[in-house]
Parts: C-alpha cells; sequence; structure tokens
C-alpha cells in the first residue's frame, strides 16, 4: 500500500512510519523545510510542503497515494497573539489543503487525529488552548 504521512518525527508518527515500513508499505512523509530529516525513518520518501498547493497537487498526482495519516500538528500549550497565525496555518490550513487535495486525488482513506486536550475534564467539548479547538 502507498501510504502518505503528516507528522513523521513526532513520537508516535515516527513509530507508525517505521512499523509501516518494516510491513514493505510505501511511506511518503510530508514535511516542513525546516523539519530535522534525521529524526525520519531510514527508507521514507520525503515532500516538502511550502504551503504550494499546485506542488502538494502534483505530489499526490505522482504518489498516487491509497491513504493518509494526518498526525502532524504545532503545539504551543501557552500561546500569545503572534502564535495566532502559525497555529491556524499549521492546524487549519495545512489540514484543509491536505483534505482538499485527498478528495481531488480519490485517495481511498484520511486519519486524522486530535488530542485529548479537546475534552478538558473529560468533558465532551472543552479545550485547552487554541491547538485543541478544532472549531
Amino acid at each position: 500500500m502507498k501510504i502518505i504521512i503528516t507528522g513523521a518525527t513526532g513520537f508516535i508518527g515516527h513509530a507508525i512510519a517505521k512499523h509501516l515500513l518494516l510491513q514493505k508499505h510505501e511511506v511518503y512523509a510530508i514535511i516542513r523545510p525546516q523539519t530535522h530529516r534525521d529524526k525520519l525513518p531510514q527508507g521514507i520518501s520525503t515532500f516538502i510542503d511550502t504551503s504550494d498547493t499546485k506542488a502538494l497537487n502534483q505530489f499526490f498526482q505522482e504518489t498516487q497515494a491509497d491513504g493518509i495519516l494526518h498526525l502532524a500538528s504545532l503545539i504551543l500549550v501557552n500561546h500569545k497573539a503572534e502564535d495566532i497565525e502559525p497555529l491556524i496555518l499549521s492546524n487549519i490550513s495545512f489540514s484543509t489543503r491536505l483534505l482538499e487535495v485527498s478528495v481531488k486525488h480519490n485517495l481511498k482513506w484520511f486519519i486524522n487525529t486530535g488530542t485529548f486536550w479537546q475534552h478538558y475534564n473529560d468533558e465532551e467539548y472543552n479545550p485547552v488552548n487554541l491547538y485543541a479547538d478544532p472549531f
């Protein structure tokens, strides 16, 4: 299977990507320009996202992936006013672009992750901060 993954340098993403590679899947990581590539599992292919939707479309066209595991996010526990734009770009705009491109290229599945911080105090909706607020 051909699988695109975001967040492949994070704890969970790295473990999943490594497992998928061991299972002989073709794994493609979408990474930020500032990503430390040495944190990626060996054997993973990469696409550097620069917020260029045309380039992202081309990447999806070339990979012909079956699905995507969207694990990436920008986490700022205590954000300031100047952090709002990067949080929205990373956690909302990027996710929306991924969904749009996935639909256009007929991906069979899209798995998106959340955080327990969305349900603070075990409540149905009580985000701790902007990172945890899915709007």
